[in-house]
């Protein structure tokens, strides 16, 4: 328990990929920066929240892109 986050929490994040996914890293550290850089949170647990998703999905995506790269060398042989 404890991983489902509220829609607002989700949206938030979601759009501070978009626009500034260059900057998101792995790091929650990082995020947390990010999120008080650019974004007016109202307190720190939301801006937690939001970095601590952020990281999460920057890391999915990540581990997704090394699953799929393996499958295309297959593909091709």
């Amino acid at each position: 328990m404890g991983k489902i986050r509220p829609r607002y929490i989700k949206r938030a994040a979601e759009e501070l990929i978009s626009l500034y996914g260059d900057k998101a890293s792995k790091d929650f550290e990082a995020n947390k920066e990010l999120v008080n850089a650019v974004a007016k949170v109202p307190s720190k647990r939301i801006r937690n929240k939001i970095a601590g998703y952020v990281t999460h999905v920057v890391r999915m995506e990540s581990e997704e892109a090394s699953e799929e790269a393996p499958r295309l060398e297959e593909v091709e042989e």
